[in-house]
């Protein structure tokens, strides 16, 4: 309870940071700033589930970092486009409609689809309780770490960022990324 709260908080803290940063606030006052117009980008994590109380279907959030950052003097969310289950190329085919040459800021938090992360809790989480259930848990995994390791969620990612770039040429980037949901295992 305790520690799934800090993570959270540390997460949500990271990502205001990156957009505080990203759109200057360090550096200026906000009274003197433009609002920043931005557009948030990517899967379940963007979207904000797990935040509730959600506005739509992709389990957007208005408890995400993006609408919490538009509740600043300096940023204008113009659009959480981001939608719970989409890979890089879903975020590629159906959230750069969005972005236009006025976009300031973009934010994008996606890959862990392309590697089934939904796959690896189900059937991990299943494991727990049966271990029966084990060998579909090794093979989510195993097929996950063939994924990162042969370059390909990396290509897909540079692939979406170029993307990105392309439909908003004047918008600053910013990818971010997962918080930490397990502590790691060193034997």
């Amino acid at each position: 309870g305790t520690l799934k709260l800090r993570r959270r908080r540390t997460a949500l803290g990271a990502g205001l940071a990156a957009l505080a940063m990203a759109a200057g606030l360090a550096a200026v006052p906000a009274q003197a700033v433009d609002k920043t117009k931005y557009i948030a980008l990517g899967d379940s994590f963007a979207a904000g589930q797990g935040a509730g109380p959600y506005l739509d279907a992709c389990y957007r959030s208005e408890n995400t970092y993006s609408e919490l950052a538009a509740d600043t003097k300096a940023i204008k969310l113009v659009t959480n486009a981001a939608c719970s289950g989409n890979t890089t190329q879903d975020v590629v085919n159906a959230q750069l409609g969005r972005l236009n040459k006025s976009t300031e800021l973009v934010t994008i938090t996606a890959g862990g689809n392309n590697l089934g992360f939904g796959t690896i809790v189900t059937t991990c989480g299943a494991a727990i309780a049966d271990p029966t259930a084990a060998p579909a848990c090794n093979k989510a995994s195993s097929d996950a770490a063939a994924m990162i390791g042969s370059g390909q969620l990396a290509g897909d990612v540079i692939s979406m960022i170029q993307s990105v770039k392309a439909a908003a040429p004047n918008a600053k980037i910013v990818v971010t990324g997962y918080p930490y949901l397990y502590a790691p295992v060193i034997p």
